[in-house]
């Protein structure tokens, strides 16, 4: 209830009594008392190419690679700014935290290592890349997004198809959705305007962006702990992410 204002954290073990686990669920005035949780059974999810990181890249396609450099170059181009912006809702860190993941994205496709000619293999092997390098729970979520995506395209979908499975297994597994002030709240919009292709889709993800800095109310995250005048004006740092990263691509598509 105060790691907040520590350094560090603790941890307690009591055994699953059930004069403990009733004291536990008791009423109590403290707002911040968070009460009980029991957690349920994991969900999985197959995943189609879980060799892919055993067995040598697949086919080369110099165009996508083009718009992927371009979407690392302008997340490390961003990382002072997204640092800024997380600094007011946050750790401050989101903008090093998706450079991390930009930096090793780069170093990949500089030897020539990912799949940029087979769009399945690609993405599990950007899902794999940022799992092991980027951190955090962007990370972890974008790693999802890109895996589950992976798999879909695997299954024949297209990409806003496959893209929507992607997000869906994001809200799954982060438990966040549209209005809580998240990167869901670009990407979201983003994929529903892909099919209109990359312009309208930078324009939906800017849109959902900006939109963020209207939420008082954070739903997941960090920013969920900060108060209501704290969060008015401030986008979003991952949201922010997202939308550049769809203009980036934008400005190399369409």
């Amino acid at each position: 209830m105060t790691s907040l204002d520590m350094h560090g954290f603790s941890v307690t073990l009591l055994p699953a009594e059930t004069e403990y686990l009733d004291a536990l669920r008791a009423p109590v005035e403290p707002l911040a008392w968070p009460g009980t949780y029991v957690p349920r059974e994991p969900g999985v999810f197959e995943v189609a190419l879980d060799a892919a990181d055993r067995i040598a890249p697949g086919a080369q396609d110099t165009a996508v690679a083009v718009k992927i450099e371009r979407v690392a170059r302008t997340l490390l181009d961003a990382e002072k700014i997204l640092d800024a912006f997380d600094a007011r809702i946050g750790d401050g860190d989101a903008g090093s935290t998706f450079a991390t993941g930009a930096r090793a994205v780069q170093a990949r496709l500089q030897r020539d290592a990912l799949s940029t000619g087979e769009p399945a293999r690609l993405c599990d092997e950007l899902g794999r890349v940022l799992a092991h390098a980027m951190g955090g729970s962007s990370g972890v979520l974008l790693s999802i997004l890109f895996t589950a995506t992976g798999t879909a395209l695997a299954a024949g979908r297209d990409w806003p198809a496959a893209l929507n499975e992607g997000i869906a297994r994001m809200r799954h597994y982060g438990g966040a959705g549209p209005g809580d002030r998240t990167m869901l709240d670009a990407l979201i919009p983003a994929v529903q305007a892909l099919p209109r292709g990359f312009v309208e889709a930078a324009r939906a993800a800017r849109k959902g962006a900006d939109l963020t800095a209207t939420m008082t109310r954070a739903g997941a995250g960090r920013a969920s702990y900060v108060p209501e005048h704290a969060l008015a004006g401030a986008i979003d740092p991952g949201a922010e992410a997202v939308a550049r990263a769809f203009e980036a691509l934008a400005a190399v598509s369409d």
